[in-house]
Order: structure tokens, then C-alpha cells, then sequence
């Protein structure tokens, strides 16, 4: 089994969102749980249309010789390859979680992917509904966070996508982008 250490990951993306700028002004955290709800809704239209990442050709072509640097090559590869996929998209739901976390120094106890599938062969759209009905719940904010953010561990271990790299991805992808990534929040 894999381990995870998903407070790790919360200091890196809330580094991430700090250095371009998302916490400049206080914000609650109904904002941030809305803004990973966009991002389930993103991750359902990439399903609809049947985007997913081709990360094969995205490993290989990372190895292969090109004309620009390192950073400009990734952007290249990630926005061709990954960007606006399912894969991606349930990485940003779980980043917008993880520095939501790590904003509000919740604890995120190191947990470990389960092998063995799950109960989460739900339907996309079904999944992603029982998601916010766990977000919008009025329990303790840390318990929800760990239980979403493990339920998307499983869903993505069950749909055979390895969530914790393109999490990696996303997160590097994202380091390398403008302020605020050119939005307004």
C-alpha cells in the first residue's frame, strides 16, 4: 500500500496558493469548499466528454529532446496532455482541499490508499453529488476534509488513475503560472 502524507502535500499548495497570490485577502471557508465544488463540476464535463489525461505520451515526451526549457516544455506537454482532463480536474479538487487545510492548519493524519477497490464505483455525476452533500455538512471541517479527500483517493484507486502524480503535476503546473493564474479569485 501506498503512503500518503497529505499534510506534506497541504504545505506545499498552500505555499503554492500563497506565492500567487489566493490569500491576500482573508476569505471564508465556504469560498474555498465552493471552489473545489467547481472544480467536481469540471472534473463531470471532462467525463461527459470523455477527456483523459495521456500520460504515457506525457512521461515519454518530458524524456525526449526539445527546443525550449524545462518549464516552458512541462506547460507545453501538461496543457496538450493533462490540462482540463477528469485526472486533472480531481486534482484540483484536491489541491483547492489540501490548501484550504493548510490555511486553517487543519491536521490531515498521513492515511493509506486503499488496494483492495471500494465501494466508490458510484457513477461520476453520483460521486461527485455525495462529495458536496459531505462539504456542505455542518460537522467539524477537518473530519470533512479527511473523509473527501480520502473518498477521492479511493475513487480515483478504483478508476486505476494514480491521483497523488497528477496532484504532483498540477502542483508543479501550477508553481509555474502568473498571479492568481490570471483570475480574479
Amino acid at each position: 500500500m501506498k503512503q500518503i502524507n497529505l499534510e506534506s502535500l497541504s504545505e506545499r499548495a498552500y505555499n503554492i496558493a500563497c506565492s500567487h497570490g489566493f490569500h491576500d485577502v482573508e476569505l471564508s471557508d465556504e469560498h474555498f469548499l465552493m471552489l473545489a465544488i467547481s472544480e467536481l463540476s469540471e472534473a463531470i464535463e471532462a467525463d461527459r466528454k470523455g477527456k483523459h489525461a495521456d500520460v504515457g505520451t506525457f512521461k515519454a515526451s518530458l524524456l525526449g529532446k526539445h527546443m525550449c526549457s524545462d518549464e516552458s516544455w512541462f506547460k507545453v506537454l501538461f496543457d496538450e496532455l493533462i490540462k482540463d482532463t477528469v485526472e486533472d480536474e480531481f486534482a484540483d479538487v484536491a489541491i483547492r482541499l489540501l490548501d484550504l487545510a493548510g490555511l486553517r492548519k487543519l491536521y490531515l493524519h498521513p492515511m493509506t490508499v486503499p488496494v483492495q477497490k471500494s465501494c466508490i464505483a458510484n457513477s461520476m455525476t453520483v460521486f461527485c453529488f455525495d462529495v458536496v452533500r459531505v462539504l456542505y455538512e455542518k460537522v467539524d471541517l477537518e473530519d470533512r476534509m479527511c473523509a473527501v479527500i480520502s473518498w477521492l483517493f479511493e475513487k480515483c484507486e478504483n478508476e486505476g488513475i494514480d491521483l497523488l502524480w497528477h496532484i504532483e503535476q498540477k502542483m508543479q503546473y501550477n508553481d509555474y503560472r502568473d498571479k492568481m493564474h490570471g483570475k480574479k479569485y
